[in-house]
């Protein structure tokens, strides 16, 4: 009797028993999961710091603001002498503006003179500070003060003055460093800082040119010996040093400087080509980077086509609550109760 071949069908290559899960594959057309994690009450930013700048226009208040600032004795109860910093070209002098409602010397406002010692001439003024710290008192004492010393006091800088290097700020609250990650521009220098194994200050740019700093508010207070008893906090700093200077004028229309900002979720999940061709691992090892190094350095360490790739996934997972064309909506308000434009009163 002729023997009967059974043939069983094989199994593909990799293939169990179990019920197999497909790969949920990159479907932009589904709907996304809920969010997870926490999201802030508000987001409105505030003018952390301004520098202004000028060059003194006749020669009559030349010979005023010398006689006033330098040939004359200062009242130490309008203006203490500062440090300044060394500008090619004239002699430089500076002062902090006696700001009776803070009661913290290093918030007063600071002045600096340019003058010819010669001549007996002022040729520039800078002032830097804080409109957030000063407030609508503070700004009416920086008006007395520079009155007393520079023909119409804060409206001379108004009308002649640009600004120079403006500080724009937003605290997040709710939100710790934790929460989030930083998608930065191509090609952006970083830094961090970290306190016992926990980032808490993040660097994008340098010093000189455009920079961001991002930290947790509370760990710097406390680290400064200040305490802290809020929720945590998220502060975003950009600081622009703007190559064409602006009147104050036309401060209201600054340009976003979040809009190049993505802010992306703390932990996306692995790239579907990763789990395709069963390289899972090499997303495993890629997030152990960013909680050693940060997203950016991390980034940067990748092969050009695998760095476009994970910048690509990863820019699909912004949070929600981090809309820049929305924040950037309440800043004409903003500058228009700060006091600083011409036709405010003061």
């Amino acid at each position: 009797m002729a023997s009967m071949v059974i043939k069983i069908p094989r199994k593909p290559s990799g293939s169990s028993n179990k019920s197999q899960t497909p790969v949920q594959m990159d479907d932009q057309s589904a709907p996304k999961p809920p969010e997870q994690g926490p999201i802030p009450t508000s987001l409105i930013p505030f003018i952390d710091k301004i520098s202004v700048v000028l060059t003194v226009s006749t020669e009559q208040d030349a010979v005023d603001i010398y006689g006033s600032l330098i040939a004359s004795p200062l009242d130490p109860q309008v203006l203490k002498p500062a440090p300044s910093s060394s500008v090619a070209g004239y002699k430089q002098k500076a002062w902090r503006l006696v700001i009776p409602n803070l009661p913290s010397h290093r918030k007063w406002p600071h002045l600096q003179l340019g003058y010819d010692p010669a001549s007996k001439l002022a040729q520039t003024l800078r002032i830097e500070f804080s409109p957030v710290d000063l407030g609508p008192q503070g700004m009416k004492s920086l008006h007395v003060n520079l009155i007393s010393h520079i023909p119409d006091g804060w409206a001379y800088f108004q009308e002649q003055g640009r600004i120079t290097m403006i500080e724009v700020t937003l605290d997040i609250e709710g939100i710790g460093m934790e929460d989030f990650h930083i998608l930065p521009a191509q090609a952006t220098a970083s830094a961090t800082y970290k306190r016992n194994g926990k980032l808490e200050t993040l660097y994008l740019g340098k010093s000189k040119s455009n920079q961001t700093k991002i930290y947790d508010r509370g760990q710097k207070r406390i680290s400064k010996g200040q305490g802290w008893s809020g929720p945590p906090t998220t502060r975003i700093e950009r600081r622009l040093k703007l190559a064409k200077p602006i009147q104050l004028a036309a401060l209201a229309g600054l340009p976003n400087p979040f809009a190049d900002l993505k802010i992306i979720t703390s932990a996306p999940g692995c790239p579907p080509e990763e789990e395709i061709s069963n390289k899972a691992y090499l997303w495993s090892l890629f997030r152990d980077s960013v909680r050693v190094r940060n997203l950016n350095a991390s980034l940067a360490l990748l092969p050009t086509k695998k760095r476009a790739a994970y910048r690509k996934w990863l820019a699909k997972h912004s949070t929600s609550w981090w809309q820049p064309v929305d924040i950037w909506t309440h800043w004409p308000n903003v500058v228009a109760k700060s006091a600083l434009l011409p036709n405010e009163p003061i």
